[in-house]
């Protein structure tokens, strides 16, 4: 009940209100990729906006019950000091999918943008291998 009413809420909100701190200082670890990031004018690295809240929550409440609906493999993957999201959601989330095709990789040592941090040539080849691995090749000429 209360996170209906907080998603409601969230309707009458000015979207580019700041709604939650953010320390991307946390996202990633020193190094250029992390200068990089604080540097993009793109990305905020202040208070998450009202709507970016909104979609979340909209995203989590709409997730949630229909996993006992999901057909598709499940690839999900977390950093190991990841202090942005909860490893206990992603942990969550394969559990109670009932899918039998799923897999849960946590990168230990990696926070929270998994595409930039040290390791990311091996994450990323993770998911191309898995991705290869379940959508059968491309019968197009």
């Amino acid at each position: 009940m209360r996170r209906a009413s907080t998603i409601s809420g969230f309707k009458s909100v000015p979207p580019g209100l700041p709604a939650q701190d953010l320390d991307s200082q946390m996202f990633l670890h020193d190094g250029p990729e992390k200068e990089r990031f604080l540097a993009d004018p793109l990305i905020t690295h202040e208070k998450l906006p009202a709507r970016s809240a909104k979609a979340l929550i909209a995203a989590i409440e709409a997730l949630k019950g229909r996993l006992l609906d999901l057909r598709l493999p499940l690839l999900v993957v977390h950093g190991g000091e990841d202090v942005t999201t909860s490893i206990e959601g992603s942990c969550a989330l394969v559990a109670q999918a009932t899918i039998a095709d799923k897999r849960l990789i946590i990168y230990e040592g990696q926070r929270h943008d998994l595409a930039h941090e040290p390791d990311a040539e091996t994450v990323i080849g993770d998911i191309v291998a898995w991705v290869e691995a379940h959508v059968p090749p491309s019968t197009a000429p």
